[in-house]
């Protein structure tokens, strides 16, 4: 149960972290 959770936690906070990273570049531009 644990490590499923820490697994979909770790996906969730890479999406979160991409989709901020777009965000972040095309607000630069």
């Amino acid at each position: 149960f644990r490590e499923e959770k820490g697994k979909m936690l770790q996906y969730v906070l890479s999406q979160v972290k991409l989709r901020l990273n777009e965000n972040f570049e095309s607000a630069n531009y």
